[in-house]
């Protein structure tokens, strides 16, 4: 079985040219793997002819470049629905990106009249997609 190597973060401008075609080509690479996965796993929904990621497919892709979401916080909205905080983590635990979302608020079509758990869920869903 082949080494691993360990991938070093780097500035591109460090990079010689042949570093930043092979850094691009493995790169590449790795995307159409994952996107094998997300394809093979149908880890999305047609909408309107447009492919929309589930947040399972999200969750392999992160994973495929050694970050993980966790859910920072949730909380009711004073008007009704929750909203939800998401970060994306590395492996040693630094956040590297992150966003929030909503569910069960006004114009949310199906989802104002659920539970309040399910409207809970969702928003940390969404948040993490």
């Amino acid at each position: 079985m082949a080494e691993e190597t360990a991938i070093q973060p780097y500035r591109a401008e460090e990079l010689s040219p042949q570093q930043f075609d092979q850094a691009l080509a493995f790169g590449q690479a790795k995307a159409q793997a994952l996107s094998k996965v997300v394809e093979g796993q149908h880890l999305y929904v047609e909408i309107q002819g447009r492919k929309h990621l589930q947040v399972e497919a999200w969750e392999t892709i992160a994973e495929g470049y050694g970050l993980s979401a966790r859910v920072e916080w949730s909380r009711p909205l004073e008007a009704g629905g929750w909203e939800a905080k998401a970060s994306v983590v590395d492996r040693q635990g630094n956040v590297v990106g992150g966003a929030e979302a909503e569910c069960g608020t006004e114009g949310d079509g199906n989802w104002i009249d659920r539970a309040s758990f399910q409207q809970r869920s969702m928003a940390q869903t969404r948040a993490i997609s």
